[in-house]
């Protein structure tokens, strides 16, 4: 920025170079020793009110951009709490176990079923629920033994692919989802 302004006073000066600015108030080019001159960091033709009024344009700029970057950082943070406030999280009877989701976006929408990878819960999908509830309707269950749906002894309940499958197919009649897409993580990638 301080370049920018070097150049902008060059060009009023009528191209005749000019001592590099010094915002700190010192003026006159470095002696080899690090100390500064006497000498006035600008020619005379350019006027110690023409000097204030560069600096005084350049807080008043710097001003103007961290406040412009403040807002769009607030934008963007208020965006998210709000769609983070779409999200609502319940439970649902399947099989005799309480099973937990999260659900938002409108009922009506395209609906799609994420289904975490293993061991996971609903809980890796927050941030992909966030960005997509207003297009979509998307529901993510917690499987039985993770996150918090109820974790039923392995003794009385089988940890199975096939059972978990099982119960996430109970789980969808059970809300009422006949058509949907289906969205599962795996360890490593997903699969749409």
């Amino acid at each position: 920025m301080l370049i920018l302004i070097q150049m902008f006073l060059n060009k009023l000066n009528g191209g005749m170079m000019v001592a590099p600015l010094d915002l700190k108030g010192r003026s006159g080019p470095p002696l080899p020793s690090g100390k500064r001159t006497d000498e006035p960091a600008c020619p005379a033709t350019l006027s110690a009110a023409a000097k204030y009024a560069v600096n005084a344009f350049l807080r008043a700029l710097t001003v103007l951009v961290l406040v412009l970057l403040s807002s769009l950082l607030l934008k963007a943070q208020d965006k998210e709490i709000q769609m983070e406030q779409k999200i609502s999280y319940r439970t649902v009877k399947v099989d005799g176990l309480s099973i937990f989701y999260r659900k938002a976006g409108p009922k009506d929408a395209p609906t799609i079923l994420l289904l975490p990878g293993l061991p996971s819960s609903s809980r890796m999908f927050q941030p992909l629920l966030t960005r997509l509830a207003d297009k979509y309707h998307l529901v993510a269950p917690d499987y039985p033994g993770f996150g918090h749906s109820d974790w039923p002894d392995p003794k009385q309940f089988d940890y199975t692919f096939d059972h978990i499958a099982a119960v996430m197919v109970d789980f969808t009649q059970a809300l009422g989802l006949s058509h949907y897409t289906l969205y599962i993580q795996e360890i490593g990638r997903a699969h749409v």
